[in-house]
């Protein structure tokens, strides 16, 4: 039983951050993320590569201040990172990284919202072929029908459910997300 107590610990400290999001998004969060995601683009742009230190037996005490300083390194990164969100209004990187995952689905569930009625109208056009194919016998068009119906499903599975203040948020920001992952 006491191997399973620090990862069920784990599991309910965290289950509820995936439950839900932080908050609801607005203009002025989304704004603030893309000020801070744009910063964090530059600063990274400058940050030298850590590199892995090589593990020599010959070498240990070498092997180990390599060691050492890598971690330093990544110590004083993830304190900038941790400035650069708080610089923007955030209380840290990990809600940074939690309002770029509402937007990502934000952005997706809109994505899903335009492309589905045209992959509903391709569907309908597609069963239309079948019953109306006069050669195709009835047991093969209620297999092909099933088969559609069982993809029209799973387009609607693939929208993520995403609070409609989240996709005004970003349907109100399009462009300037756009702008930025394009790059």
């Amino acid at each position: 039983m006491k191997g399973f107590t620090k990862p069920l610990l784990m599991l309910a400290l965290f289950l509820p951050l995936l439950a839900a999001p932080a908050h609801a998004l607005d203009g002025d969060t989304i704004d603030r993320w893309l000020a801070a995601t744009e910063e964090l683009n530059e600063w990274s742009a400058q940050q030298p590569d850590v590199q892995e230190p090589e593990m020599d037996a010959q070498d240990d005490e070498v092997s180990m201040a390599e060691v050492r300083q890598a971690i330093e390194e990544v110590a004083r990164m993830e304190q900038e990172v941790e400035e650069i969100a708080a610089r923007h209004g955030f209380d840290s990187s990990h809600e940074l990284t939690e309002i770029g995952s509402q937007i990502f689905n934000a952005r997706h569930a809109l994505e899903m919202e335009r492309r589905l009625p045209e992959m509903e109208r391709e569907l309908d056009e597609s069963l239309q072929r079948i019953e109306d194919d006069p050669d195709m016998p009835a047991e093969q068009k209620a297999t092909m029908r099933d088969a559609l119906e069982q993809q029209r499903e799973m387009l609607h599975n693939l929208a993520p459910d995403v609070p409609e203040q989240d996709m005004e948020a970003v349907r109100s920001r399009e462009d300037e997300l756009e702008a930025l992952f394009s790059n």
